[in-house]
């Protein structure tokens, strides 16, 4: 359970690369204020806006300005100080996520959320002063911690897709599935249950 004391999250590249799963974190980061706090770096940015560009090689420069734009407004801090660029601490098995590790440590995260396979970043966690999550672990925590704040934060995704977006069925549950998250899908479902009957 997450208790009341805020916690830092550090939040990897493909979280803030998936809409659906940026959405959910908004809502509710804004339903639960001072459990936890978002942060992230200019190379995860950097590292978003690339993957953007390779699954949308056409779409205009306002599409990825715009995601930019919508992470600076998520986070609760983007570190722009330099990291440690020679950590004895790095185990991970792969290279190109030594700059999540060494920007957690450089901000003393408590947990990095990301959907790669922990071993990537750490194969010590034992010896990490962060804990590493999946998108799906942490929304269920989350969830967990705070039930009313999370049914808050459902009913507004489906206002908002239902009636905004002039969708009789959002799908909610679908798109959370598609972004790795069936656990948390389940909860959504059970809530909506309640909701539409």
């Amino acid at each position: 359970m997450l208790c009341n004391v805020p916690h830092l999250v550090f939040v990897d590249a493909n979280i803030l690369a998936s809409r659906t799963l940026m959405d959910w974190l908004f809502h509710l980061r804004n339903k639960t204020p001072g459990m936890f706090t978002l942060q992230t770096s200019k190379d995860v940015i950097t590292e978003v806006c690339y993957t953007i560009r390779r699954k949308y090689p056409q779409a205009s420069d306002s599409i990825i300005n715009k995601r930019v734009q919508r992470i600076q407004e998520l986070m609760d801090e983007v570190l722009t100080e330099e990291f440690d660029g020679n950590l004895s601490s790095f185990t991970g098995s792969d290279i190109n996520d030594y700059h999540v590790h060494a920007a957690a440590i450089k901000a003393t995260s408590q947990y990095i959320l990301t959907n790669n396979k922990s071993t990537d970043i750490t194969t010590t966690p034992d010896d990490q002063p962060y804990s590493i999550i999946a998108a799906d672990d942490f929304l269920c925590l989350v969830a967990q911690s705070a039930p009313h704040a999370c049914e808050e934060a459902i009913n507004e995704q489906f206002l908002y897709w239902a009636k905004d977006q002039k969708l009789t069925d959002p799908k909610l549950e679908e798109h959370l599935v598609k972004a790795g998250c069936p656990k948390f899908a389940n909860i959504v479902h059970n809530s909506l249950f309640i909701i539409k009957y």
